[in-house]
C-alpha cells in the first residue's frame, strides 16, 4: 500500500471518516460487508453527481469483534478530500443505516497519523485481554474472501521507478477466479461484491429525465380520440407531414422497436 501514501498526502483538504453500522451476527457478516460496499458504491456515485466530479480517496474495511456481545463489527474507515464532501458521505451513509448511531460515525481533519492509521490491520488478532480466538477470526476471514480491504477511488497508484530492487521471483499460479458482477438499478451499473462499478458511466441530467418519462409510460402528451379519427381521415401526405408535430403516445418497450 505504499503506492498510495504519496497520492494521499498530495490531497488539498484531506478528512478521515469512519462510517458505522450496527453489530452483526456471525450468518450475517458476509452478507452485511457486501451490503456495505455496494452503499458505499451508491453513495459515491451520488455525490459525484451532486458535485461533477470524481471523488479522490481510499477506503478501507476494518471488522473487529464487540468484547461486550460477542459478535461481529464491520465498519470502514477513509481518507477523503474535501470537508463538505466528508460530511455528505456521512449524512448519507445515516439514511440508508437508520439504525447506526450518530456516535459510531466520525469525521475528523485527516494528518500523518490518521494516514499512518488507514494501514493497520483490518482486524485485531488478539484481543485487548491478550487473548487469540482463532473460531472467530476464522468466520471474519471467511467473510472477507475475495474482497478488497482497501479500494481508491480518483487516485493513481505510484510505483517506484527503481526496478534494480526488484529481485526475480518465481510466479506461483493460485488458480483461476471468478468475479461476479450484478446489474444495480440504482447506480445503473454491473457492481462487484467490492463495490466496483464496470462502466463507472454517470448519465447526464436530460439521460436520467427521459428514463423517468419511459418508466411511466407516457413519453409525451397523448392524442385526443377526436383528433385521432380526424387525422386518419386525411389523406397519406397530408399526415406524413404533420406527424411531425403530432404528439404520440408509445410504451418503453415500443420507444426501442
Amino acid at each position: 500500500m505504499n503506492g498510495y501514501r504519496d497520492p494521499l498526502s498530495k490531497l488539498k483538504d484531506p478528512y478521515f471518516v469512519t462510517l458505522t453500522i450496527p453489530n452483526v451476527e456471525e450468518q450475517r457478516l458476509k452478507q452485511s460487508i457486501e451490503g456495505m460496499t455496494k452503499t458505499f458504491t451508491l453513495i459515491q456515485r451520488s455525490i459525484e453527481r451532486k458535485y461533477k466530479k470524481k471523488l479522490k480517496g481510499l477506503r478501507k474495511i476494518e471488522c473487529t469483534i464487540s468484547k461486550r456481545y460477542g459478535n461481529y463489527h464491520p465498519h470502514f474507515h477513509m481518507i477523503i478530500e474535501g470537508k463538505e464532501i466528508a460530511q455528505d458521505f456521512h449524512n448519507e451513509w445515516l439514511k440508508r443505516y437508520p439504525k447506526a448511531t450518530k456516535k459510531g460515525q466520525d469525521i475528523r481533519k485527516a494528518n500523518e497519523g490518521t494516514i499512518q492509521e488507514l494501514f493497520k490491520y483490518f482486524t485485531k488478532l488478539v484481543t485487548d485481554e491478550k487473548t487469540f480466538e482463532p473460531k472467530k477470526m476464522d468466520i471474519i476471514f471467511r467473510a472477507m474472501k475475495h474482497k478488497r480491504v482497501f479500494q481508491a477511488f480518483g487516485l493513481k497508484k505510484e510505483v517506484s521507478e527503481e526496478i534494480e530492487e526488484i529481485q526475480k521471483q518465481k510466479a506461483i499460479h493460485l488458480g483461476n477466479q471468478i468475479e461476479i458482477y450484478k446489474w444495480n438499478k440504482s447506480a445503473m451499473d454491473w457492481i462487484s461484491p467490492e463495490g466496483v462499478c464496470v462502466a463507472g458511466y454517470n448519465p447526464s441530467p436530460e439521460y436520467l429525465d427521459i428514463l423517468d418519462h419511459l418508466r411511466k409510460g407516457v413519453l409525451l402528451k397523448p392524442l385526443k380520440a377526436k383528433d385521432y379519427e380526424q387525422e386518419q381521415s386525411k389523406d397519406k401526405a397530408t399526415r406524413t407531414q404533420k406527424r411531425e408535430n403530432i404528439h404520440q403516445v408509445f410504451s418503453p418497450r415500443e420507444a426501442f422497436i
